[in-house]
């Protein structure tokens, strides 16, 4: 058997099945930059408000006096088991968090004022004492204090 024959096999036995063939598999194509800066279209798209592109500034969108930082985050398998998680550095300089979920055939958006986050829902990342992570195994069934957050269309 030729390396591409191998290479072919690994594709089928590798790629989640969630998303083959649904509308959107294109996003989990796109690198981490990409990805994040498609989202910030999004959640501008549904907020308004202005963009911040400096780098030297957390939030990426300005709006109604909320500063907001985005993140992203598909839908993947951690040891076969579905899951959704984002990571972000809890700081000062932005008032909101806008989390977006993407699924292989919807995406969700919330947006949380900071000090509506229960201090127990995000964890320290190992190593990390600046970054914190969100990771759910239930991702259809995302918890409460998420879900009083849902933006269902643009204001």
């Amino acid at each position: 058997m030729s390396v591409q024959s191998h290479i072919a096999s690994l594709q089928s036995e590798l790629n989640d099945p969630d998303w083959l063939d649904k509308p959107n598999s294109w996003l989990r194509q796109l690198n981490a930059v990409r990805l994040n800066e498609m989202a910030v279209c999004l959640v501008h798209k549904l907020v308004g408000g202005q963009r911040n592109n400096s780098r030297d500034i957390r939030y990426k969108i300005s709006a109604n006096g909320k500063y907001i930082d985005v993140k992203v985050a598909t839908l993947g398998r951690i040891n076969n088991v579905r899951c959704l998680g984002w990571r972000l550095h809890l700081s000062g300089l932005y008032s909101h968090l806008a989390l977006v979920a993407i699924y292989p055939t919807d995406a969700r958006v919330f947006l949380i004022p900071i000090e509506q986050i229960p201090d127990t829902a995000f964890r320290v990342v190992k190593g990390r004492k600046d970054q914190y992570q969100f990771v759910t195994t239930q991702p259809y069934e995302l918890p409460a204090w998420l879900l009083g957050y849902e933006i269902h269309e643009a204001a």
